[in-house]
């Protein structure tokens, strides 16, 4: 079962509906949808809206790029 978080003031520059995601991550908006059941992401709440953390989505697509191509790449200093 998704893990839920209730939000107060969501900004848009920190948070994604689940279509905005899908297009994000280039994958369809029901992969989102599995994610969120899985439990591989966490489901924000803001009353009835459902949104994603776009800092997670960024962590989440860079560790499944990392797994696809079965090495981790380097990282860089900022």
């Amino acid at each position: 079962m998704a893990t839920i978080r209730h939000i107060d003031r969501p900004s848009a520059r920190d948070y994604l509906t689940p279509e905005q995601a899908a297009t994000f991550l280039g994958v369809r908006p029901g992969s989102i949808r599995t994610y969120l059941y899985k439990n591989e992401l966490t489901t924000y709440k803001f009353h009835t809206t459902t949104l994603l953390s776009r800092k997670e989505l960024r962590r989440w697509k860079q560790s499944r790029s990392y797994r696809r191509n079965g090495k981790q790449e380097p990282r860089h200093a900022h």
